[in-house]
């Protein structure tokens, strides 16, 4: 049993877009999200869909070390890291680091730090927010050993499940 229980921040909920010919992408389409709204997590396009692609990197080879695949938005946005402003599209790279896992992934939001953790199937995804940790590595740990809850926590009351009875 674990002694302590992380919950995220927000999660939010897409399903892969299918094109008229039947066709799937990069693009995944906003669903829905639980929690504290993530600006980081979704683009709108002209037609007003919220969305975010997701894939390798597409015109560039990820340096040694660095994750293949990656959530970006359809355009460039300002972003500032460690004192200094540069424009990119890339939200988070995402790591899926178990083979024996296939679909389960982490990332760092570029804009703020925080962590992600992602488990994508063949036409659903679902990430997680984790406001202020900046290990996503060892967050993925957790969540693979059942340290992690896959639902928001509201009002900030969590309950111990084995310690609540009702007669």
């Amino acid at each position: 049993m674990n002694d302590f229980i992380l919950y995220p921040i927000s999660i939010y909920y897409y399903k892969q877009n299918i094109k008229k010919d039947g066709s799937t992408g990069y693009r995944w389409d906003y669903l829905r999200h639980d929690g504290k709204e993530q600006p980081d997590l979704f683009f709108t396009s002209k037609k007003g869909i919220k969305s975010i692609y997701f894939g390798k990197q597409i015109n560039k080879e990820p340096r040694p070390g660095a994750p293949e695949l990656c959530l970006w938005w359809n355009e460039k946005r300002a972003l500032e890291k460690n004192g200094k402003t540069f424009k990119t599209n890339n939200a988070t790279g995402v790591f899926m680091p178990d083979i024996n896992k296939p679909g389960y992934g982490h990332g760092q939001i570029n804009n703020n730090r925080d962590s992600v953790l992602i488990h994508i199937n063949e036409s659903n995804m679902m990430i997680m927010v984790f406001e202020k940790i900046s290990n996503a590595e060892q967050l993925f740990r957790q969540w693979m050993t059942g340290a992690v809850r896959e639902s928001v926590a509201y009002n900030n009351v969590m309950l111990d499940t084995e310690s609540v009875h009702i007669d």
